[in-house]
């Protein structure tokens, strides 16, 4: 899942117009569906719709409470990765969009119907691929990430990093620019950066290490739902028929080495893994949002706690 740049709308990635008819079994990208200029490299591995799923495609998949999703394959490898992109309309009417996915002609008329892109969230090293095509669509919209991604992306010089040690800013949404909060875990004593993106309503974390894995996660208040990219993942039944055989052996690896190794060399400190934990339970969600993988909708508090235990002895 990490980045590809941009490249010109000449490199033949633009999937040719289809009818109307295949159109609506969700499984060929439509004319309507096109990748919006500049188009990424990654453009030709992000189709609409898993061939392997069942369940009718939607453009933007409504959750209530003002939370929507736009959900894609991501291929490499031979496998599907699954890239899903969430979509939270805030009180002003201006949308927080984190983790973009391939952005295409079909999901900007759908996202200006529900309001004007306000926030672009890259929260991970490895979630930059669309940050470029989002960025040349959206120039108004205040682009919030990861400590170092100004340095390392030219299309991110302008962002504002949340967390880590450096004295970031949380962004605030009316004007102002509120110095970036810390909170201390529960059970653990590191202090974990936190913060408010949009007053009582967007909540932000940072999660790991600027030596290792780092990422900045969200919690919407009103929906009590997590919003979050790799710290996170739970690999989903399977469907009729069964995964794939690359899906298959990409899940085995990702159970028995990628989490364990990930957990154990990139984080960071112990103490700093226990007190991120901490924290995000003590939001107490209702759901989860991964980037990757099945959503959380039911016991999500006690699905996080599980999870966190099983990696790294949290709680």
């Amino acid at each position: 899942m990490s980045s590809g740049g941009a490249a010109a709308g000449s490199d033949g990635m633009q999937p040719p117009p289809v009818s109307s008819e295949a159109a609506a079994t969700g499984d060929t990208p439509t004319a309507e569906d096109a990748p919006v200029a500049p188009i990424p490299l990654l453009a030709a591995v992000c189709h609409r719709h898993p061939p392997w799923r069942d369940e009718p495609y939607e453009l933007l998949r409504s959750l209530g409470e003002e939370v929507w999703l736009a959900e894609r394959t991501f291929e490499g490898h031979g496998t599907d990765f699954g890239a899903r992109c969430t979509v939270i309309r805030l009180p002003d009417g201006g949308l927080f969009v984190h983790s973009p996915v391939l952005l295409t002609e079909g999901l900007r008329a759908a996202l200006a119907a529900l309001g004007p892109v306000r926030f672009l969230a890259v929260p991970t090293a490895h979630h930059v691929a669309f940050a470029e095509q989002w960025r040349a669509a959206y120039p108004a919209a205040t682009c919030v990430t990861f400590p170092g991604a100004r340095q390392r992306l030219a299309y991110l010089s302008d962002a504002t990093e949340l967390g880590g040690s450096a004295e970031g800013v949380a962004g605030a949404a009316e004007g102002g620019e509120p110095a970036a909060s810390t909170e201390v875990g529960v059970n653990a004593g590191a202090a974990v950066p936190m913060g408010m993106l949009f007053p009582g309503v967007l909540s932000w974390i940072y999660l790991g290490s600027e030596r290792g894995f780092q990422e900045v996660a969200f919690f919407h208040h009103p929906s009590a739902t997590l919003v979050i990219t790799d710290a996170f993942f739970r690999i989903p039944p399977p469907p009729p028929g069964g995964y794939p055989l690359g899906t298959r052996l990409f899940f085995w690896y990702l159970r028995t080495l990628a989490i364990p190794l990930h957990s154990a060399l990139a984080w960071g400190a112990k103490s700093t893994w226990l007190a991120e934990a901490a924290a995000l339970v003590r939001w107490a969600p209702r759901r989860v949002i991964p980037c990757h993988g099945e959503l959380v909708s039911e016991g999500a508090e006690e699905v996080l706690r599980e999870f966190f235990h099983r990696r790294r002895g949290a709680f």
